[in-house]
């Protein structure tokens, strides 16, 4: 069972630029969130820099609290296992590789849902104007228009490290008074994420697809270490 971690030299430099980037945020405001989240492609706001930027980014305390400190927990275990380089590899390659996915499969749906639209309604939706009761040009006023920030899709690749290599280690959840096997815990999280971006309501200002991205990104990579025998995945824990 996890006990409480020591601070990596990885972690520590993460939470610390998260820090810097958070403050930055509050400091100047919406001007310094539209230059380093990321937009889609064809958006005004877009730049290449937000690749990385975005996800040091995040909207609110509560979101920056929450990311932080699953890193802290999962992120000093992993890399104490790891090591600080190849820790390091996995994080960004979940951030990186996830928005990727990310970006692929919104401009996959922008195009289906701009199959329905005409040049005038696409042009509107363009602009955040869309016909009231028109299901695809709502949909593609939010995949066009809203941004992404956040260092979910990494912190969501480094829960899949836990549910690749340790399944069976024992861990305490919020609300619930026994432990619970990190395999179900991330099943949960899996299901809930598809669950939600298979329902999202137009409220839902959560990356949901973000999310499933970095999960993704990291059963991929460490599939290729697996492959490759390098992926001390603590078999001694399973």
């Amino acid at each position: 069972m996890f006990s409480m971690p020591k601070l990596t030299l990885v972690v520590k430099n993460l939470l610390i630029i998260n820090a810097l980037f958070f403050v930055s945020y509050m400091s100047f405001g919406r001007e310094m969130y539209d230059l380093l989240a990321s937009h889609w492609i064809e958006n005004p706001l877009f730049k290449p820099w937000q690749l990385i930027t975005h996800f040091f980014m995040h909207g609110d305390l509560g979101h920056i609290f929450k990311n932080m400190l699953m890193l802290f927990f999962i992120g000093t275990f992993l890399e104490s296992m790891w090591g600080a380089k190849k820790f390091l590899q996995y994080y960004l390659f979940c951030g990186l590789v996830g928005y990727i996915i990310y970006m692929i499969i919104q401009y996959v749906l922008l195009q289906y849902h701009g199959q329905f639209l005409s040049d005038e309604v696409i042009a509107l939706a363009v602009e955040s104007k869309y016909i009231p009761g028109n299901i695809h040009s709502e949909s593609y006023i939010r995949l066009f228009n809203t941004s992404l920030v956040g260092a979910s899709g990494a912190i969501f690749g480094i829960i899949t490290a836990l549910w690749m290599t340790v399944p069976n280690q024992e861990v305490y959840v919020m609300f619930i008074p026994i432990p619970v096997k990190i395999k179900y815990v991330s099943m949960f999280l899996l299901m809930y994420e598809i669950y939600n971006q298979m329902n999202q309501s137009a409220g839902d200002n959560v990356s949901h697809l973000g999310h499933l991205s970095g999960m993704l990104a990291g059963f991929l990579l460490i599939k290729y270490w697996e492959k490759k025998g390098n992926s001390n995945n603590f078999q001694h824990f399973r």
